[in-house]
């Protein structure tokens, strides 16, 4: 008695990852114009590529955890204006304030901070309220007193 091999479907792909057996439609697909047909993109499944994703996103995001409470602890710990020490509020503040597309947000201007001790002079640590207050001035509106 001969053993049963199962044919594969032309439409089934093994995803790199999982090693399962799927569908098409379970693969990244692209358009192509010139052959006018639909092609898989890549030979890893959605889920195992959005698994991925979100690990990579997870460690970029602890990366740049760390880096920033290094950076707020190196620059004195706490608030410049109200003494406030809690590292999820405090922001760097520039002492002049800058305007329009001169400012380099998050990733840029932690990379920028830490790396070059001339321009981490040009900064000081606010909590967001007090950074907010001064907005486009130069000193802090918060009455602290209160």
């Amino acid at each position: 008695m001969a053993t049963h091999i199962p044919q594969v479907s032309t439409h089934m792909k093994k995803c790199r990852t999982c090693k399962q057996l799927l569908d098409e439609n379970n693969f990244d697909q692209i358009y192509l114009k010139k052959y006018n047909k639909m092609v898989i993109c890549g030979n890893i499944c959605k889920k195992c590529k959005n698994n991925r994703k979100i690990k990579e996103n997870n460690r970029n995001k602890d990366h740049f955890i760390f880096n920033k409470r290094k950076l707020i602890n190196e620059m004195g710990g706490k608030c410049v204006c109200c003494g406030l020490t809690q590292w999820w509020i405090l922001t760097f503040d520039h002492i002049m304030p800058l305007k329009g597309n001169m400012r380099d947000h998050s990733y840029q201007l932690y990379y920028k901070i830490n790396n070059d001790l001339e321009y981490r002079k040009k900064f000081q640590i606010m909590c967001y309220g007090c950074n907010n207050s001064k907005h486009i001035g130069e000193k802090c509106t918060i009455n602290h007193n209160i």
